[in-house]
């Protein structure tokens, strides 16, 4: 993630709370995103392209519904009237479900990509590894 911040720091230069949040939205998703491509193409033998769009319109919304759901789990034996806090979390469930589905039908969203070999994928992790290590002693 350090890395991308650095490149992210370069294109974009300004300094106020939205760039800042847009720079640690961008480099978590991007950052999340090379950590677990080798595991879905593994699996799924797929690659999604639209999975920064999703990310970013969705990181904000998913914020939301955790808070809500921990105010639920929290609040539920204290308040009375905990089922308005239900309506709204499902209202927000709702809208990132919708969100994803409507990514997800985006032309190209995916590609379908051969299946790599289980010491390919130990290579690329053991590579990502590599640039961790080096990328701490600068």
């Amino acid at each position: 993630m350090e890395i991308i911040n650095k490149g992210l720091n370069k294109l974009i230069k300004k300094d106020n709370k939205l760039a800042k949040y847009i720079k640690s939205i961008i480099s978590v998703s991007l950052s999340v995103q090379m950590v677990i491509i080798p595991i879905m193409i593994y699996n799924y033998k797929t690659l999604s392209l639209t999975f920064f769009i999703a990310n970013v319109l969705t990181s904000f919304l998913i914020t939301i519904i955790i808070i809500f759901g921990f105010l639920i789990i929290i609040l539920f034996p204290i308040i009375k009237y905990i089922k308005i806090f239900g309506i709204i979390y499902k209202i927000l469930i709702k809208i990132f479900l919708e969100i994803i589905k409507i990514t997800s039908k985006i032309p190209l969203s995916k590609i379908y990509i051969k299946t790599p070999f289980f010491y390919q994928i130990i290579i690329y992790y053991f590579l990502i590894f590599l640039i961790r290590i080096f990328n701490q002693k600068k």
